[in-house]
Parts: C-alpha cells; structure tokens; sequence
C-alpha cells in the first residue's frame, strides 16, 4: 500500500471538497444570462479549468478509494453537475436534453480524469464535445416566443 495513500474517509472528505471548489467556479458562470447551450459550453470551459487547477486533489482521491467499495460512492457524489447540464440545455431542447445531458456528463467527467491523470488539456476531445452540444441545439432548438 502506497504510504501517502489517504484513507477512504481521508478520500471521500477531499473529493466533497474537490467537489464544493468546483462548483464554487461554476456557478457564477451558470448565473450570467439565461440559460443556453452557449451558457453551457462557458460552464464546462470553466468545469475543466478549476479540475485541472484541483488535478492533485481528483488523483488523491482516485488513489484513496481505488479497489475498494467507496470507489462506487465518490461518482453519484458529482451527480449534481449532470442537473446542472441538463437545466442549461432543457429551455432550448426540450425532453431530448434529458438523454444529452447524461451523455455531456459523461464525456466531461472522463475528459476531466484524464486530463488530471496526465496534467494535459484534452482539447480536441474538448473541441470535439462542444462540437456536439452546438449541433444538437442547432438541430433541436425550441423556437422561442418573441
């Protein structure tokens, strides 16, 4: 067992933490206008950006829980953020930003653990996602009342 290791509980209070920083950086940019895909792509913009910056705290707590049963515990703890996606894409797609949003999550997720994982911006997978979310509002947008 690797000595700097943290323990499961040690584990689980750093990623709520992790967790509480990020959103700290989030929200003020989910707050500004209405919400939108554009508002989304700014939202995950700054999602990667405060990961990356916390890169040591996501791989600590990967460490502490990794082959044990709390390994399943530390993902539904990040949940909230795929409400939050699904909230920004809801007003312009409808019932279709339910399944999106679950998609979005999870590439925005993996792409975060990678990218802490190697201390290297994703970004063509960034670019590549963005890419999505635009297309699907273009292709699904809710005509909105004048």
């Amino acid at each position: 067992m690797n000595p700097a290791r943290l323990s499961i509980d040690e584990a689980l209070q750093l990623h709520r933490r992790f967790l509480q920083e990020v959103l700290a950086e989030v929200l003020p940019v989910l707050s500004r206008g209405d919400a939108s895909a554009e508002r989304l792509v700014a939202g995950l913009h700054a999602y990667w950006e405060a990961c990356l910056a916390r890169r040591g705290m996501r791989c600590a707590v990967l460490d502490g829980v990794r082959d044990s049963p709390a390994a399943t515990v530390v993902e539904p703890m990040g949940k909230p953020f795929e409400v939050m996606v699904r909230a920004e894409l809801l007003p312009e797609l409808g019932t279709p930003a339910t399944a999106l949003a679950a998609q979005i999550y999870e590439d925005a997720r993996s792409i975060a653990v990678d990218e802490a994982a190697t201390g290297e911006r994703e970004g063509e997978r960034r670019r590549a996602l963005i890419a999505r979310i635009r297309t699907a509002a273009a292709r699904t947008s809710i005509p909105r009342a004048a």
